[in-house]
């Protein structure tokens, strides 16, 4: 009877049924999220969850899992105005989703990195599929807004920033579309031509998040790629490397030093530019209102604050990390924070992994930064439950493949990584 039921067969069909359903989400998650019956998302998610337990037959321990948990019991039992909603959906779903991220993966080493590979693409192209909608309300008002416009779905106000956030997984397989567009040239070429015009279409309604994580993509995984590849090089094009990289160092601090003395029009190009407003990228209110929520928190460890700082009642504190603490205190931010620790080590374990073929470590890390950066700077993931939980479904992708790689990621010690680290310079 168990063999007709949890069967190889049985376990694709389902598979490509909740990749179709992962797709449906990322294409209208608004929809969902406000104008239908949850029930039903919950129905899906624990049953594929629980069908994915039965069909491995053990469950893992996760501290992960059970920080999650534990934070939204703990906002939603301290929430006793919207007890009844967060206690059924707010409790439980989120958690469904990371649990839910992990058994989509599989059991099998050898099919993991596919199906992760299928999960990203349908959840990105989806996610697209619903900013291109969004983008199309816009491009019907007399004037294109860059501020704020309804969306398609739910015909509800959006920030731009929150337009933003559609694009972030598409953005996030950029650098792995270039480096190995040769594995899959037709396909990865659509995903750089997505780039280009996502780039457009921000330029038009002026944000800035997707070209920033581009440029942070860029230089973080191109750190990986030389890694990865590092021992395999010979000494002359390793010196090459050292020298670029330096001349690179060279050639920003130079940038620099003329951005701060106008030389050229520089610092006034920028000034007038929309990327310098609301303090533009480094001088940014939204990095004075965090020190301010923070200062808060502390003398309100245990009820929460209100934030009201620059002379107006602007209550929020523009992170979502910081969001829990001032809604529910310390003990919340202790909760996400942990678990945020817990995801940037699995993905900085993913980074060590010497493994020049390795297409999907690449999209995993640089989505979980992206995710990371992006609720840094603001606070949707706190007031938009079912927008923060679609980065757990990643976060439980990344975790299955660190687990289904025992000895590079789940088991990697510091003395391990000091080992890595010192191979590739010495003694080679």
């Amino acid at each position: 009877m168990k063999e007709k039921i949890f069967n190889e067969k049985n376990d694709i069909i389902l598979y490509y049924i909740m990749v179709g359903f992962v797709f449906i989400y990322g294409a209208m998650y608004y929809y969902i999220g406000q104008n239908t019956n949850m029930n039903m998302l919950m129905f899906v998610l624990a049953f594929y969850v629980v069908y994915g337990v039965f069909n491995r037959g053990k469950i893992e321990f996760d501290i992960r899992f059970l920080l999650l948990f534990a934070l939204y019991y703990f906002g939603a039992s301290r929430d006793l105005g919207f007890v009844d909603y967060d206690l059924k959906y707010k409790t439980v779903i989120p958690v469904l989703v990371y649990a839910f991220g992990k058994e989509i993966v599989g059991n099998k080493k050898t099919e993991s990195d596919k199906r992760i590979f299928i999960s990203m693409l349908a959840l990105a192209f989806g996610m697209y599929v619903q900013a291109m909608l969004d983008f199309s309300v816009n491009l019907q008002l007399e004037e294109l807004q860059t501020e704020n416009w309804n969306r398609f779905w739910s015909g509800t106000e959006q920030a731009r920033t929150l337009f933003d956030f559609e694009f972030i997984f598409v953005t996030s397989m950029a650098f792995a579309a270039i480096m190995f567009w040769k594995r899959y040239k037709v396909l990865f070429s659509i995903v750089i031509l997505l780039n280009v015009v996502l780039q457009i279409i921000d330029v038009m309604v002026e944000g800035r998040f997707n070209l920033f994580f581009l440029m942070i993509d860029i230089c973080a995984l191109a750190l990986v790629f030389i890694f990865d590849r590092w021992s395999e090089l010979s000494q002359k094009i390793r010196k090459t490397i050292i020298g670029v990289a330096l001349g690179l160092v060279a050639f920003v601090a130079a940038f620099f030093v003329a951005f701060k003395i106008n030389l050229f029009g520089l610092h006034d190009m920028y000034s007038n530019s929309y990327l310098s407003g609301s303090g533009g990228i480094f001088h940014n209110i939204r990095f004075q209102i965090f020190r301010a929520a923070w200062s808060e928190m502390m003398k309100n460890p245990d009820t929460g604050y209100a934030l009201g700082v620059f002379g107006t009642a602007f209550n929020t504190s523009h992170n979502t990390y910081m969001e829990f603490g001032k809604e529910f205190g310390l003990t919340a931010f202790f909760y996400i924070a942990v678990y945020e620790l817990f995801v940037l080590k699995d993905a900085a374990m993913l980074a060590l992994n010497k493994n020049k073929n390795d297409l999907i470590k690449y999209i995993l890390i640089a989505s979980t930064i992206n995710c990371f950066i992006y609720f840094f700077m603001e606070p949707s993931g706190n007031r938009y439950f079912f927008v923060f939980m679609i980065t757990f479904f990643v976060h439980g992708m990344q975790r299955r493949k660190c687990e289904l790689d025992k000895d590079n990621c789940a088991k990697t010690n510091w003395a391990k990584i000091r080992e890595i680290m010192q191979n590739q310079y010495v003694g080679e």
